[in-house]
């Protein structure tokens, strides 16, 4: 396998509640661990900050957007 599929494959840890932040934006970002295949604690983890932040008062604490990407990966192989 080419190392650079490889590299896209592995799975980062990253914590949801932890902000993201770039200098000169006003943007919050907030990185999920990402969805496996059957698996439910991850999801349970995104539907709780997500009801959490839908109920805040504070608009800073809300979210306004949610952004969901999904690789695909296609691969020919040649026998």
């Amino acid at each position: 396998m080419l190392s650079w599929i490889a590299t896209i494959l592995q799975r980062g840890l990253h914590e949801i509640e932890h902000q993201i932040t770039y200098r000169g934006s006003n943007f919050v970002f907030h990185d999920s661990q990402g969805f496996e295949s059957g698996a439910t604690e991850e999801l349970e983890l995104v539907w709780k900050f997500i009801e959490k932040r839908s109920a805040s008062i504070e608009l800073r604490d809300q979210l306004h957007a949610i952004w969901y990407f999904i690789l695909f990966l296609c691969m020919l192989v040649n026998d």
